[in-house]
Parts: structure tokens; C-alpha cells; sequence
């Protein structure tokens, strides 16, 4: 799962449809789980890079959803 959002976070950047700041909250937010797994640190802490990564796909909907649609011929 880590893998695919790496993927997905770098081929979003790489296309530059979305915007770059959710898709890096949506990195980061990747990242913190990741090193907070490997740490010793308490398990509420990974629900601040779920935070983050959510925040960041709520970002990136939003702004797929408010593109207006192009107009059918």
C-alpha cells in the first residue's frame, strides 16, 4: 500500500493534473506513517499522517471535482 501511493504521489507529480501541494500533503502524510511504524513511538500518532493523507486526497478530489466539465458538443 505504501509502495502504490509512492507511485501514484510521483506519476501525479510527473503529470501535474492535480495540485502539487495536496499530492505532497498526500506524500508526507505517506511518509509519517511510514516512519512512524518503524519507531517506537505511541500508535495515536499514525492517525496524524492518516490525517495528512487524507487531507490530501480530499484536496485532490476537490479539485477534480471543481474543474468545470467541458461542454458536450
Amino acid at each position: 500500500m505504501v509502495g502504490g501511493g509512492l507511485l501514484f504521489g510521483w506519476a501525479a507529480i510527473r503529470v501535474g493534473w492535480l495540485p502539487r501541494s495536496a499530492v505532497l500533503l498526500f506524500l508526507a502524510g505517506i511518509a509519517v506513517n511510514l516512519v512512524l511504524a518503524v519507531l517506537p513511538a505511541p500508535d495515536i500518532l499514525q492517525t496524524v499522517g492518516s490525517a495528512m493523507r487524507n487531507f490530501g486526497l480530499m484536496a485532490m478530489g476537490h479539485a477534480i471535482l471543481s474543474k468545470p466539465s467541458p461542454a458536450a458538443p
